[in-house]
């Protein structure tokens, strides 16, 4: 029999309302106890709280709402009491709760009760978490959306349809008699091809929701004095790193989040990168190679009044010993300092700037790479309004939120196991291999597929899940 929890469910401090739950086969008869009474269920009561069982001592007067299972949050008896937010009135009711049987809830375990009685699934339970800790109106709409379960159906039917490719070929195995060939038959190859494809699109969006809940963290580098910590300045709007003509100003890292379109963004400084005898510098270096190497996006910094083109900086810092670049894929190239006074240099920076949707080609260590490449001014703005947009394109967010949700690494790890499952599956049915390996590897990725669910629970997994969740949720 499941123990019956408690706990406050609102958050700490003095509040005008303090709420205190029970979850649990002993919640009506706690209630019975404090109440002198026991309700409707789903009716709000309005009445005293008692210390005793004589009804000597009230605790406080307020109200109470009973929610019988299995049609409660948490799919047990529950019971909520609505009292006067000071923290003294708050811990009596709780301590009364405790002395009539109940035990203190842990962090997630009303969630997590509401998961193992089948009330929402894993990824709900983790919306739960996200809309309580959304830092934006759009990660909040969002999170809200994986609660309703636009996420989950999706999982669901990708699941479905892994299902019946697996009962096909399952089914050619076990009845060889009624000769279904699913190697030589184009259509499970087909529908193979399909189901990968689902997939694909799920996991843009997933990277979508993934930057939503995380944010980005941009790393800002470049040579000494290219204008990195004056860059920081400007998209932060305010003077928060020093800026001198001296190179090699700063020599640690320094961080700070803005945020761009409900995006979150985690802004890092950099030390400029340069061979060094400073033991100091030489640290701030390795440090920004590490840095560069862990972001989500680099924006490296070029200082276009010592430059005319962005190939040498580049060259140097792809060839750099003790940085190692990163992909290509993740970078932008600002051209620094084009002031308005530098007409002919911002014009030309403009027209590099037309390039960005093809991208520019910079010869890097002889071989062409494509790096998408902005004119900006950090000393007077020009660039910067393009610059925050490239960073919210990067993250790929559609504006019209239309089929975006929150989500998870988590999520992300397990959709990219479930594709390369499907991708063996894929080898194994082009190469005319055994049915026994296909049917495996389709076992494989519903397997995956299930840990988002939480279909296939893993006690760690779920510890680890629930135990991030504040107490009270």
């Amino acid at each position: 029999m499941a123990t019956t929890i408690c706990s406050k469910i609102t958050a700490s401090g003095r509040g005008a309302v303090g709420v205190v739950r029970l979850s649990g086969n002993l919640s009506f008869n706690i209630g019975r106890a404090i109440l002198g009474l026991i309700p409707k269920t789903r009716y709000a009561y309005y009445g005293p709280f008692y210390m005793d069982d004589d009804k000597l001592e009230v605790i406080d007067i307020g109200i109470s709402l009973f929610f019988e299972g299995p049609n409660s949050y948490t799919g047990e008896d529950v019971v909520e009491f609505q009292c006067h937010g000071g923290p003294v009135v708050i811990d009596r009711l709780v301590n009364r709760c405790l002395s009539l049987g109940a035990q203190l809830a842990r962090p997630g375990e009303f969630s997590e009760r509401a998961f193992l009685n089948g009330k929402i699934d894993l990824v709900q339970a983790e919306a739960v978490a996200d809309l309580i800790s959304a830092n934006s109106e759009k990660a909040a709409r969002l999170a809200v959306r994986s609660l309703q379960g636009e996420f989950s159906d999706k999982i669901n039917q990708l699941s479905q349809e892994i299902t019946e490719l697996r009962v096909y070929v399952e089914a050619a195995m076990d009845f060889p008699d009624e000769e279904i060939d699913f190697i030589e038959d184009g259509d499970i190859l087909s529908r193979c091809n399909i189901v990968i494809d689902n997939i694909d699109k799920i996991l843009a969006q997933v990277k979508h929701g993934v930057v939503l809940q995380e944010g980005l963290t941009v790393v800002i580098a470049g040579e000494p004095n290219a204008g990195k910590s004056s860059l920081l300045n400007r998209l932060l709007k305010q003077d928060r790193a020093i800026v001198t003509d001296i190179a090699g100003t700063t020599r640690d890292s320094l961080s700070e989040t803005i945020h761009l379109s409900g995006v979150e963004c985690r802004l890092i400084d950099t030390a400029g990168l340069r061979e060094t005898n400073d033991i100091v510098e030489s640290h701030g270096v390795a440090r920004a190679g590490e840095l560069i190497n862990q972001a989500d996006l680099v924006l490296y910094i070029i200082d276009s009044k010592k430059y005319n083109i962005p190939t040498g900086p580049i060259n140097k810092w792809w060839s750099h010993e003790k940085i190692n670049a990163p992909s290509p894929t993740k970078v932008i190239v600002l051209m620094n300092k084009v002031d308005t006074e530098d007409e002919i240099k911002r014009d030309y920076f403009t027209s590099i700037e037309t390039q960005l949707e093809t991208k520019s080609e910079i010869q890097v260590e002889g071989e062409s790479i494509k790096i998408p490449v902005l004119g900006v001014s950090a000393k007077n703005g020009y660039g910067i309004q393009r610059l925050e947009q490239s960073i919210i394109d990067f993250a790929g967010l559609n504006q019209s939120e239309e089929g975006e949700f929150i989500a998870r690494r988590r999520h992300l790890v397990a959709l990219k196991s479930t594709k390369k499952h499907l991708l063996e599956a894929k080898e194994n049915i082009e190469g005319g291999y055994n049915g026994d390996l296909v049917a495996e590897d389709l076992y494989q990725a519903l397997s995956s597929l299930g840990d988002i669910t939480g279909k296939i629970k893993a006690d760690d997994l779920l510890g680890k899940i629930f135990g991030e969740f504040c107490i009270g949720k």
